[in-house]
């Protein structure tokens, strides 16, 4: 992760082949953790490593390695439910409230409980990235709430304190468990969605049970920051990095959204990844070849999707997603090198965003122009004008004043997309797209690249509906 990560810095990287480099230790890192394992237990490190590899094949290495890091995630798991993780409490012979340690036992208890701390940080980041990558790619998850027994990681402020500090400090009650705090948190918002349904708009009373998950989902950024995807600087809790004035922390000051898989989650309550990525044409999903009445089938449910105002809400917040990341505030232009991303997740929502926006209106729409045939490939608008004049349409219609006006304003925007003129004129955007992932290092947006090209081409007309070599690097 250093290696690929080193991209992103504001200098050179010292490496000459960076990703090259990380490719020879991910390869064989799995095989050699295996095998050196000791039975019977499960060692943070261990699990850390894992953890640490696992994000880098599922974002940055090749298909191969892709696969495999859904293959053997369930593996990760297992060695946690082989551990006092899952299988029992990590303190059941140490009280934890007593701030009277007897100083001989001071640096046996600390190394306890930092490993015990370690394997709660390991099973809370194991289960948010096992959710993103499920709502991503639509992959199986491995961990369910019902396993999160285990008590949350201690405060941020404690994990930072030296022993000196730490014995000073009075340490707290156990902590909630992880799911305790996951029904407190959905419990709220039960309570926000019951304000809603008593206020002047009842309508969520008639919607689905994934209309009212949208809602929480609105809430939840509104309970934690003040609505904002953008500007996270409340909730860092690195302290040591923040008092750092020459530390850049993932580049606070840059407007991107920092919370894409917010957007993506809107996105897949109302259609899969399968379905977007079979009607933009890709040969192949999960190693099985994608043929004619796969894509027919498809079609008839992308077809219903765009038609319902749920599956418009979807897009509308494909839209603010693409709106958020890739156009600076005050500047008209796209501006965004996924390469360089240090938010892993992000360059693959920005991905599923596009894919989103582009098969919602190929299938109501059909192609901006038939110009592919004659041999006229001037697009309708840039990239740059079609996302500007869509962000100055939609962008300024949102109210932000609480959870409940913004979720009834994406609801709205929803209802009226369908009478926005020209949102069909997609061709110069996906090209432009295609460009921006075409430098990638990792296989995977070099894919993306390609299947970016291809559907710029059907926009034009092309009547070919499969991106022939999306994966000209694998065999399919």
């Amino acid at each position: 992760m250093g290696a690929v990560l080193s991209y992103s810095s504001q200098t050179a990287s010292p490496l000459i082949d960076a990703s090259g480099l990380s490719l020879l230790i991910g390869s064989e890192l799995r095989w050699l953790i295996f095998r050196h394992r000791r039975p019977n237990k499960s060692d943070p490190w261990e699990l850390q490593s894992l953890l640490i590899l696992e994000v880098y094949e599922k974002h940055y290495a090749n298909r191969d390695l892709h696969e495999r890091s859904s293959i053997h995630q369930a593996a990760k798991i297992e060695m946690m439910k082989r551990s006092t993780l899952l299988g029992g409490d990590p303190y059941s012979s140490e009280s934890m409230s007593s701030a009277e340690l007897k100083q001989a036992q001071n640096e046996v208890l600390l190394a306890k409980w930092v490993a015990a701390e370690s394997m709660k940080r390991c099973l809370l980041m194991s289960f948010v990235f096992d959710l993103t990558s499920s709502i991503i790619s639509s992959h199986c998850s491995s961990l369910f709430v019902d396993k999160l027994k285990l008590s949350l990681p201690c405060d941020d402020i404690i994990w930072e304190a030296d022993l000196s500090t730490l014995k000073n400090i009075a340490l707290p009650q156990k902590p909630p468990s992880i799911r305790s705090c996951f029904n407190k948190l959905l419990q709220e918002q039960r309570d926000d969605t019951l304000s809603l349904i008593n206020g002047l708009k009842p309508d969520i009373l008639n919607d689905n049970w994934r209309l009212k998950i949208s809602f929480a989902l609105d809430s939840w950024k509104f309970n934690i920051n003040q609505g904002s995807c953008c500007n996270i600087d409340s909730l860092l809790i690195d302290l040591r990095v923040r008092n750092k004035p020459t530390t850049k922390y993932f580049e606070l000051n840059e407007p991107r959204c920092k919370m894409p898989v917010y957007h993506m989650a809107h996105i897949r309550l109302h259609i899969i990844n399968h379905d977007l990525l079979i009607y933009a044409g890709v040969p192949a999903r999960m190693n099985v070849v994608a043929n004619k009445q796969d894509y027919d089938n498809v079609a008839e449910r992308m077809v219903k999707w765009a038609n319902s105002v749920n599956g418009r809400m979807g897009v509308i917040h494909a839209y603010l997603c693409l709106f958020e990341c890739l156009l600076p505030v005050d500047q008209g232009d796209i501006d965004y090198k996924p390469a360089t991303d240090p938010i892993p997740e992000r360059p693959h929502v920005i991905v599923d965003s596009c894919l989103t926006i582009w098969g919602y209106n190929f299938v109501l729409w059909g192609p901006e122009s038939d110009r592919y045939n004659s041999g006229e490939l001037a697009f309708k608008e840039s990239g740059s004008e079609y996302l500007s004049r869509m962000k100055s349409i939609l962008g300024t219609a949102l109210a932000e004043n609480n959870a409940q006006d913004f979720y009834l304003s994406v609801k709205r925007l929803a209802k009226s997309l369908l009478t926005v003129p020209n949102t069909r004129n997609l061709a110069g955007f996906m090209n432009e797209m295609s460009r921006i992932y075409s430098q990638c290092f990792w296989t995977l947006g070099q894919e993306y690249s390609r299947l970016f090209a291809s559907c710029a081409e059907r926009s034009m007309g092309r009547g070919e509906v499969f991106c022939a070599n999306m994966y000209k690097e694998s065999i399919v």
